[in-house]
């Protein structure tokens, strides 16, 4: 099953189930769960979903273990009061003819384990980092959509295997397009009558008819979401954790600080890495470029890349040579793939590894001419807004020899490279992870 799966459905005013979800908003999280199926759309459409979204909705359907507070666009709790007025809410849109979509966005536990959110072996989930991406993720399917003016909140559902978030939105004063629809026969609890056909053995719904035979169609708003909707709320969702997930790479690094000092020691004592960071300085002051052009791609850099290149494939081999293999096969492969599709010769190893944007050696040699850019600015008895100093004052000028001399000041530059080197080599590294994971999910056929 993919990382991340998302199933939408909905019922229009007079469906039973729009009543029974304004009941429940302000009832008590085990009430919710016990009444679960009362208000949750997905049951009567299992006959005839896909596969994983079928697997998706019984999960959900049958092993939802406890359900947490409602959330909004706005509040991460609801006061009573504030229920109370969500309750109206979706009462006045109810009256006003607005159909309730739900939406459920299911994680795989072991991803969200992966990126550092959920602990399973505890069963603690922290909320506030998926309410935070999920927020972002719902409000751009619902835009996309052109409901922008819709009014939602939503809620976790735990269960064993997933992690699912609830999602119910209406429209207090329908702006939704209507179009024509055929009508089908309803049970007396507002779902759709279904029933097997006798050839295929598959459940089917019935049609209503008119008088004459006829399916019965009326004009009604549209309540179905396009594909590219869904994906973009999977899309959003994905890069927000993915940015999560590098934020709290750095925190674990921060934690680990002795594990780093003691590898920062070893980078310090290397006398080939100083030299090498030496000598890009004193080429790149001898370009005549001004301080504030100092980037990977400045033009007049063509002869300092290489040793800029040189320094990068020196912290490769030492601190993540391994992995750095591992997505050096994963691009390959890729490539391969494309070569093989197209024909002829592909620029995407290229463009992975040297890309003026996101290539890692241009992320790697940008982060260490901002550090060169920092001891130049230290030289001149400039005050660095990166550099921690304790001086107060400017300085007078120094000497390339004097600021050796100052260890301390010169070992803390050095740390911080790592640091930078180490943070964008990870960014790159995740979106390599995330691209495998999209070809893993489009040869299921399956959209993120």
């Amino acid at each position: 099953m993919a990382s991340i799966v998302v199933v939408t459905r909905f019922c229009e005013a007079d469906g039973k189930a729009f009543g029974e979800y304004i009941n429940y908003i302000d009832r008590d999280n085990a009430t919710k769960k016990k009444e679960l199926d009362k208000y949750n759309l997905f049951g009567e459409y299992i006959g005839y979903m896909e596969n994983e979204e079928k697997t998706i909705s019984r999960h959900y359907h049958e092993g939802t273990e406890k359900v947490s507070s409602l959330f909004t666009k706005n509040n991460d709790n609801l006061s009573e009061a504030e229920r109370d007025e969500l309750k109206k809410i979706f009462s006045v849109a109810q009256q006003n003819g607005s159909n309730m979509w739900q939406t459920v966005i299911s994680f795989e536990n072991s991803y969200l384990s992966d990126i550092g959110v959920y602990d399973g072996e505890t069963g603690e989930l922290n909320e506030k980092v998926l309410m935070t991406a999920g927020r972002k993720a719902i409000c751009a399917m619902l835009e996309k959509e052109g409901l922008q003016n819709a009014v939602w909140t939503a809620s976790f559902h735990y269960n064993t295997d997933n992690i699912h978030i609830h999602v119910a939105t209406v429209e207090p004063t329908p702006m939704r397009e209507k179009k024509a629809f055929r009508e089908w026969e309803k049970n007396e609890d507002g779902k759709i009558r279904m029933r097997e056909n006798p050839k295929t053995g598959k459940l089917e719904r019935v049609p209503k008819l008119d008088v004459n035979g006829n399916q019965v169609v009326s004009e009604r708003y549209k309540g179905t979401f396009r594909n590219s909707s869904i994906k973009e709320l999977k899309s959003v969702l994905a890069n927000e954790l993915d940015m999560d997930k590098e934020s709290t790479i750095e925190i674990t690094n921060m934690l680990r600080g002795i594990v780093n000092h003691k590898k920062d020691k070893q980078l310090l004592s290397n006398p080939e890495f100083r030299d090498k960071l030496l000598e890009i300085y004193e080429y790149v002051k001898e370009s005549g470029v001004e301080r504030r052009y100092w980037n990977y791609n400045q033009k007049n850099f063509a002869d300092i890349k290489p040793k800029i290149d040189d320094l990068s494939d020196f912290f490769i081999k030492t601190y993540r040579k391994d992995d750095f293999d591992k997505m050096s096969a994963l691009i390959e492969e890729k490539e391969a793939k494309y070569a093989k599709l197209y024909g002829g010769e592909n620029s995407y190893k290229e463009n992975k590894l040297y890309g003026k944007k996101d290539g890692l050696y241009t992320r790697l040699g940008n982060a260490i001419l901002k550090e060169v850019q920092n001891y130049d600015r230290y030289l001149n008895g400039e005050e660095s807004k990166t550099m921690t100093t304790e001086l107060n004052k400017k300085t007078e000028k120094r000497s390339l020899g004097e600021v050796l001399k100052n260890r301390h000041e010169f070992e803390r530059g050095l740390r911080r490279l790592r640091r930078n080197m180490q943070y964008n080599y990870m960014n790159w590294r995740n979106r390599i992870e995330h691209e495998k994971l999209e070809r893993e999910i489009e040869s299921r056929g399956i959209e993120l």
